[in-house]
């Protein structure tokens, strides 16, 4: 979550919440969910990533973001998610997130894809600049990653 790309899960995305009006399960590879479902910490506060929703909170516990996990593929490591409808920033847009392998003491993510048009669009984003072994300097689009640990 760094600069204007990768920030935008922390600083442009605190402003949005999502919800599927549908009322279905997002679509997976496995019948287990998602592997990262927990609360975790990190230095930007708190996310709790649930079956159906990624939500951060800033460290004031405000709802940053409630974002709509759309799709994952864990063993990829990879989530799409969707942006409300009245987010502040990219309204029914569409990101793509990676993780690195999480274990009981932590995993790290990178925005890779912010603002798509459709679902498609977030699923095909290249991952330029994007390094799975440089998780503290600028392995994340020339930020780092955001480093999660169990709460």
């Amino acid at each position: 979550m760094r600069g204007f790309r990768g920030r935008a899960s922390v600083v442009m995305a605190g402003l949005m919440w999502a919800c599927d009006s549908e009322g279905e399960a997002p679509a997976s590879n496995t019948s287990e969910g998602i592997e990262l479902v927990g609360e975790w910490s990190s230095a930007f506060g708190t996310e709790t990533i649930g079956a159906e929703r990624w939500t951060s909170y800033d460290t004031s516990g405000a709802v940053m973001m409630d974002q709509l996990i759309v799709s994952f593929d864990n063993d990829a490591n990879t989530a799409i998610v969707q942006n409300p409808p009245d987010a502040a920033f990219s309204p029914n847009t569409y990101g793509r997130l990676v993780w690195t392998e999480p274990d009981a003491q932590r995993f790290a993510y990178c925005t890779v894809a912010f603002g798509q048009a459709t679902e498609s669009d977030a699923e095909s984003a290249t991952e330029q600049d994007i390094d799975r072994s440089d998780l503290t300097g600028k392995g994340c689009a020339g930020f780092p990653w955001s480093v999660m640990s169990p709460k």
